[in-house]
């Protein structure tokens, strides 16, 4: 269980007095660990493991039975594993956060991205995290990944593009590199307001410009993006500055297209160049789609993502 060493060996007297005896604790992955609680400070608790060693984690990591758990043991220290400057977050509401230092975007409209919490929201819980980016000029309108996701329990979000501009132009010109710039303090603030992210599914997924966006975070191994995004869902597109889709080995990819695109020729030699990254692929080929989102495509991704969070997510 890959969680950062405590820097401090020493705990205060009042932690201390809350000890509790070893029990064994189980991460959001599934994973077993057996240790004490040695204190809890807002949502960050200190365990010692039964072979001495020391860690201090958020208390996010855990199952749901484990925190509740922690919580009571240690009411009079932290009631709420949010800290009491977190703003409160409520099922279903859409966030808009602004980003005035940000270059404008499309329309020369001041950048600003929507956050939609979950309907089953709850801040001891996690949540899988679905990130869209439109195709086009791009869209900070969270209503783009409508029936793409369940709403009851994916955290969605929609990031815009640089003054709108095109991935495609800038893969083009060798500048698709600003839009990352651009996008990535977007991410850091969504992960600051909603911190119960799962780490196990954040999916990043794109329709046309959007897909060219996702297939440049992989290529360009962007940080914070290849190595934050666990999966990734490319529809009519992936075009980015080098055929080189390494970052994505091992995770899930979907790849769905249409049949009767005019970008159908280009589609076939993508589809052949991610294999080379031993992703776990799936392909769907739609045989009446253009180069649209249709109904049908929205149904097939949602099924991918269902899926998805079965497989990695069987307790949420």
């Amino acid at each position: 269980m890959k969680l950062a060493i405590a820097i401090s060996l020493l705990l205060s007297c009042h932690s201390l007095l809350h000890a509790e005896d070893y029990r064994v604790y189980t991460d959001v992955e599934g994973r077993a660990i057996r240790a004490k609680a040695l204190g809890l400070d807002g949502d960050e608790v200190t365990i010692l493991r039964d072979d001495g060693r020391q860690f201090t984690f958020s208390l996010t990591r855990l199952i749901e039975p484990d925190r509740d758990y922690l919580l009571q043991q240690f009411s009079q220290d932290s009631p709420d594993i949010l800290s009491p400057d977190t703003p409160r977050l409520k099922p279903g509401e859409v966030i808009t956060l602004d980003f005035p230092d940000l270059p404008a975007m499309a329309g020369n409209q001041s950048s600003k991205c929507e956050v939609r919490i979950p309907d089953s929201y709850n801040p001891q819980n996690t949540y899988p995290l679905f990130v869209w980016f439109a195709g086009g000029k791009g869209s900070y309108k969270v209503g783009g990944a409508n029936e793409l996701v369940d709403f009851e329990r994916f955290i969605v979000v929609a990031l815009p593009y640089p003054g709108g501009r095109l991935p495609r132009l800038a893969v083009n010109d060798g500048t698709i590199d600003a839009h990352w710039e651009y996008l990535a303090p977007m991410l850091e603030e969504v992960k600051k307001r909603v911190p119960n992210i799962s780490e196990t599914v954040r999916i990043a997924g794109g329709t046309s410009s959007g897909a060219h966006l996702v297939g440049s975070g992989i290529c360009q191994e962007w940080d914070d993006f290849s190595d934050y995004f666990t999966a990734y869902v490319l529809h009519e597109g992936g075009y980015a500055p080098k055929k080189d889709y390494d970052a994505a080995k091992r995770k899930p990819v979907l790849v769905i297209y249409g049949e009767k695109s005019p970008a159908y020729g280009w589609q076939k030699g993508f589809n052949e160049a991610i294999k080379g990254s031993r992703a776990d692929l799936t392909f769907i080929a739609m045989p009446t789609d253009g180069h649209g989102l249709s109904g049908e495509g929205r149904k097939r991704i949602r099924e991918w993502t269902d899926a998805l969070v079965l497989k990695e997510m069987p307790s949420s």
